[in-house]
């Protein structure tokens, strides 16, 4: 199923009522809903007298129908289907809420924490995606014709602990043959999410390169909808939320850029300490530590755990020598620098 608009189509309808249209001859210098294609959604005007109505509708070759399957505005000033009654005219439209969500590429997102669980919401929204043929340069450009949601369990961690604080979860749009579905990310997991390429989906998300969604998707186009700031306790699950934005992926990618909005700034970094990078961005770290007695003064630094890396310098008794060196610590990342020999160290992060 796809969202199918078409040019000068527009039938009548003797359909009274507020259920399924079933399709008449097409108006005079106009074509039928043939072209949308069976099974395809499309946006629909239905004009019976001064009433009138705006939605999504499905269309069905068989018996020639069209589903009031989302209503998105009408003479009433509701959401709910208008009664018809005599004749009517329905045509192929392009609706106020789905131009206003193209020109700004924001979409309405929404979240909730109940029982230590994250539920996210995206609002009816028209999407545009790559092609999952990375060669093409094709676009699928979908709509879901009703809110959508995904929750994130208690349990769903993206590999985060209490100490880490406030963790970044992207929400994302994917394209799931022809139907938009959530997933969500931690931008702490380093996962690209350029949306230049497609990206496979899992039911649990208990670590860092996780990707959430309600069902597992393999090679799929996603594109970037929103972001949630929350924080996640060991063993409870997440807290209250700090952030719900909308955004767009070219807008995140700069806004998660090294050196976009940081400054040099000193710090102290204790040596032996876990610090965490809550930026939202990488961090360039800087480290200079004086020998405070013959030999080799060295800074051990690692990363999320991971393997250690030492920068080192020996010296002599007059203590003049120092060992310095420099690392990135990525969005989300804990790091610990464990000096040897060391006496009081400068440290200095692009923050």
């Amino acid at each position: 199923m796809a969202l199918v608009l078409a040019d000068r189509v527009q039938v009548t309808t003797s359909t009274t009522g507020t259920g399924t249209l079933t399709l008449g001859s097409a108006v005079t210098g106009f074509q039928d809903f043939t072209v949308i294609g069976d099974g395809n959604t499309t946006y629909y005007t239905i004009t019976n007298s001064t009433a009138w109505e705006v939605g999504v509708g499905t269309y069905t070759s068989s018996g020639t129908t069209l589903a009031r399957t989302t209503i998105l505005s009408n003479s009433n000033g509701n959401t709910s289907p208008i009664t018809l009654s005599g004749d009517s005219n329905v045509f192929v439209t392009y609706p106020a809420v789905a131009a206003s969500d193209a020109a700004t590429e924001l979409r309405p997102i929404g979240a909730t924490v109940a029982s230590n669980a994250i539920t996210v919401t995206l609002g009816i929204s028209t999407v545009a995606f790559r092609s999952t043929t990375l060669t093409s340069g094709a676009l699928a450009v979908l709509q879901n014709a009703a809110t959508l949601s995904l929750v994130i369990a208690a349990t769903d961690s993206f590999g985060a602990v209490t100490a880490d604080g406030v963790r970044r979860i992207v929400i994302l749009a994917i394209n799931n043959a022809g139907t938009i579905e959530l997933a969500a990310s931690s931008l702490a997991g380093g996962v690209n999410l350029d949306e230049t390429g497609v990206i496979t989906t899992a039911t649990a998300a208990t670590t860092l390169t996780a990707i959430k969604a309600a069902a597992v998707r393999t090679g799929v186009a996603y594109r970037i909808v929103g972001f949630i700031d929350v924080p996640f306790t060991t063993s409870v699950g997440w807290g209250s939320l700090a952030v719900v934005q909308p955004i767009g992926g070219q807008a995140l990618a700069a806004m998660s850029s090294l050196g976009y909005g940081q400054t040099w700034q000193v710090v102290t970094r204790t040596s032996g300490v876990t610090y965490y990078n809550l930026t939202g961005k990488p961090l360039s770290v800087n480290r200079l530590t004086p020998g405070s007695v013959a030999g080799t003064t060295s800074s051990a630094v690692v990363i999320n755990g991971g393997t250690s890396f030492t920068f080192a310098k020996a010296h002599s008794s007059s203590g003049n020598q120092s060992s310095a060196g420099g690392f990135v610590v990525p969005i989300g990342a804990r790091y610990v620098i464990t000096d040897t020999n060391g006496l009081w160290p400068t440290t200095n992060e692009l923050r």
